[in-house]
Formats: structure tokens, C-alpha cells, sequence
């Protein structure tokens, strides 16, 4: 089971490493676009090699050795996205957002504080376009969004492909999100037990630069047969903290997706959580955490520390980069 999970990891931060090899060479390619190319210089012509007498008899002089390999750059710390699971609750108007506030007002509000958001809602409908573009407009740079998919696709994950294929409204309607969409979040049932076949034709027919978490809730799912399924198509395992006990950190892509749905709201579970999260940011893993929302608010305080505290994780790690 270790060796399996060794395994995958090294997997993970080989994709890890493509990705951004690719999108240095995207920026690099977009600096000089439209930019006139310098011609080449014409090589110099090569000089014929200079006669040499034959070697005298004696003995043979070993070649110098090969200079050892540069030790790999360690990975740049990975950016963390925690947030609450919505954000839109009229019991934090006087708390966290203040009196009077409308509702065009709250997002805005939110994304001052924290960098991501669930969205629960298109889990029992498809959401509006037009919604999901002026919410893309009304959040900086960075910022993103996690929806949950359709419940249908959750109950009905056997029909695989077929499944995959009736998704295509609600994947129409989350590009609208454009730079600003996360993960999508499917939830599967304790009633849905495992059928890999299922999931790995559902996995390959939906689009290649989507992200997607799997949040299973029938044991039977939980061996190294779906741990490699989800590998193969860097669809990530969910990390749910119910209170009974945190979870493993496995990780199944260049991301993970975690769900802290306890209300014990003491500081030290989210200190616990810093620790532990940032020793995947500073691997290269996206974070992404949502905290359970409460009346109070309470929860945009706690994601907010949880920020703060991989901020700091993340500057450690650049500047142990530097060092």
C-alpha cells in the first residue's frame, strides 16, 4: 500500500513538473509574439581536426569524469485557495458583511477576504451563464470557484460515459466562470457502491484541462484500484474533516480538495490543518479548503486564518528556494 502510494506521489509531481515546463514555454512564447525574430547567425565553418602523431606506448590515462547532475530545483510553492462553503447567507449580514448590504454586494465583500468559494446550488440546478459570468467579473485575479456537480450525475455515476455526456449544460454553463472556475466537486452517495469501469469511462470523456474531486462515501471505494483510476486522470480524492479524526493526506493529482465540515471551531484545528497543507504547497500541490459555514460567520474568520497561515507557509518556502 506504501509503495502503491509512493508511487503515485512520484507521478504526481512528474505531471506536476510537465505543467509548468509547459506554461513557461506558453510565457515565453507570448513574450515574443509579434516581435520580429533576429535572424540567426550563419554557423562558423568547422575546422578540419588537427593531424596527430600516434600515440607513444604507455600507459593508459583515464578520461576525466563526468561532472555529477545538478540536484533539481525544488518546486515553487503552490498557490492556497481556502474559502467557506457559500457565502451568500443572509444571517452574516451584520457580522460578516455589514448592515444594509445587498446582495450584489456580498461576493465582492467575500472575495476581499478569501480567495475561493463551494457553490452547493448547482448541485440540484444547472446555474444561469449570465450569473456565473458577472460573478467572474465581480472577483480579482485569483480567485475561484468550486461547484458541485449535478446530483444526477452522483446517483447515476454506473452510466459512465452516457453520464459524462449529459453533464455538457452544466460544463457549457461553467465556462462562463472562465479563469475564475475551480474544481468540480462530485459528490457520490453511500448508496452508489464501487464500479471502476463506470468511472474510469465517465473520467475519459470529460475535458482534459477540467478539474475535478471525487468525494466517496461508500467504502468500497476506498482501495488503491480507485487511487490509481483517479491518478491516471489527475481527478483528486476529497479530504473530508468530519471530527472523527483528520484525515490522510492522499493525493491522487497536482491538487487536493479538502472539506473541514467539523464545528469545533477552537484555533488549533486550524493550526493543525496550516501544518499540515503547507507541506503540500511547498511540494507545488493547489490547495484547495472550504470550512463549513455556520450562522455566526465564524467560518470566513477560520478560512481566513487558514490563509494567513499558508501565506506565511508559502513565503518560508520561497525563501528557503532563495537561500
Amino acid at each position: 500500500m506504501a509503495r502503491s502510494k509512493s508511487k503515485h506521489i512520484r507521478l504526481i509531481m512528474r505531471r506536476r513538473k510537465q505543467h509548468k515546463q509547459r506554461m513557461k514555454r506558453r510565457k515565453a512564447e507570448a513574450k515574443v509574439a509579434g516581435a520580429a525574430r533576429p535572424a540567426k547567425k550563419p554557423a562558423a565553418p568547422r575546422k578540419a581536426p588537427a593531424a596527430h602523431a600516434p600515440a607513444a606506448p604507455g600507459p593508459a590515462v583515464p578520461a576525466p569524469a563526468a561532472p555529477a547532475p545538478a540536484a533539481p530545483a525544488p518546486a515553487a510553492p503552490a498557490p492556497a485557495a481556502p474559502g467557506t462553503s457559500g457565502f451568500a447567507y443572509r444571517e452574516w449580514i451584520g457580522s460578516v458583511y455589514p448592515r444594509g448590504a445587498t446582495q450584489g454586494q456580498l461576493l465582492p465583500m467575500y472575495a476581499q477576504r478569501l480567495s475561493a468559494v463551494e457553490i452547493a446550488s448547482s448541485n440540484t440546478r444547472v446555474p444561469n451563464p449570465e450569473l456565473l459570468e458577472s460573478w467572474a467579473t465581480s472577483v480579482p485575479p485569483g480567485f475561484h470557484f468550486a461547484l458541485k456537480a449535478p446530483s444526477r450525475v452522483s446517483h447515476e455515476l454506473g452510466a459512465g460515459k452516457v453520464m459524462a455526456r449529459a453533464l455538457a449544460p452544466f460544463l457549457d454553463a461553467l465556462e462562463r466562470l472562465g479563469d475564475s472556475l475551480g474544481p468540480m466537486l462530485v459528490q457520490v452517495p453511500a448508496s452508489v457502491k464501487a464500479d471502476r469501469r463506470a468511472l474510469a469511462s465517465f473520467l475519459s470523456a470529460l475535458p482534459e484541462d477540467l478539474r475535478v474531486a471525487f468525494d466517496f462515501h461508500h467504502p468500497s471505494w476506498h482501495d488503491d484500484g480507485t487511487l490509481r483510476l483517479l491518478s491516471e486522470h489527475e481527478a483528486a480524492l476529497v479530504l473530508t474533516d468530519s471530527g472523527e479524526g483528520a484525515p490522510r493526506l492522499t493525493l491522487t493529482a497536482d491538487f487536493t480538495y479538502l472539506r473541514i465540515r467539523r464545528d469545533d471551531d477552537r484555533p488549533e484545528i486550524i493550526d493543525e490543518w496550516a501544518e499540515r497543507l503547507g507541506l503540500l504547497t511547498r511540494r507545488g500541490i493547489d490547495v484547495y479548503a472550504f470550512i463549513k459555514h455556520d450562522r455566526r460567520g465564524a467560518a470566513v474568520d477560520r478560512a481566513a486564518r487558514l490563509a494567513a497561515l499558508l501565506r506565511t507557509e508559502s513565503e518560508l518556502g520561497e525563501q528557503a528556494m532563495l537561500s
